[in-house]
């Protein structure tokens, strides 16, 4: 069979699409593993630790309440974990507002194992009834570090900034403040309600 030269110069559309599609796919190839070494050559940025939890937090009832547990993402330097100035607990007074001039610092010791992701904080006297703030710092001076040396990153965002939480202890028991007919005994606290039976109160 005779080869026409005229086919190799002007191959099929087809041959041009296939030869679109594949160099297509090789050039995607290509960039992936482009990007994926840039990636792997590209240095991650270190966070430093954030606290994780808090125990108890938002609204307690526990009355004799002299401890405090938070809970990091990554293991701290012993040292700076084990010093007071780290930590503050404020009991925000009558007002409920911090720097309204009835603040009470409460004194806390802080415990923390090598290595380990918990610290606990222990007040000498158990925490009166109020709302509390706690503070966990990042600063030069006083603040946490992990084994890395960054100081907490409590948003990890790459810029050191302290943990701030509330706490309200309410040591109040419930009262009752009125009886819906048929329903519930409704208490004076929002999310305190005791469901009785319809026959409860008509009977």
């Amino acid at each position: 069979m005779t080869t026409m030269p005229w086919l190799t110069l002007f191959p099929s559309r087809h041959a041009s699409a296939a030869s679109a599609r594949v160099s297509g796919d090789r050039r995607r190839r290509l960039w992936r593993l482009a990007l994926a070494g840039l990636a792997a050559a590209l240095p991650l940025q270190a966070l430093g630790p954030a606290v994780s939890s808090q125990a108890p937090s938002g609204v307690t009832g526990a009355a004799a309440l002299t401890t405090l547990t938070l809970s990091f993402n990554q293991a701290l330097v012993p040292a700076r974990a084990r010093q007071p100035a780290a930590y503050e607990l404020l009991h925000l007074g009558a007002n409920r507002a911090a720097g309204g001039g009835d603040d009470q610092a409460v004194a806390l010791t802080p415990a923390y194992v090598d290595g380990a992701l918990e610290v606990t904080l222990t007040s000498a006297a158990p925490l009166a009834e109020g709302l509390y703030r706690i503070t966990v710092r990042s600063d030069a001076t006083n603040g946490l570090q992990n084994l890395a040396a960054e100081f907490l990153d409590q948003n990890q965002d790459g810029t050191p900034d302290s943990y701030v939480a509330s706490l309200e202890v309410d040591l109040t028991p419930p009262a009752v403040s009125g009886v819906a007919a048929g329903t519930c005994l409704v208490y004076d606290d929002g999310y305190d309600m005791v469901t009785l039976p319809h026959e409860a109160l008509n009977g």
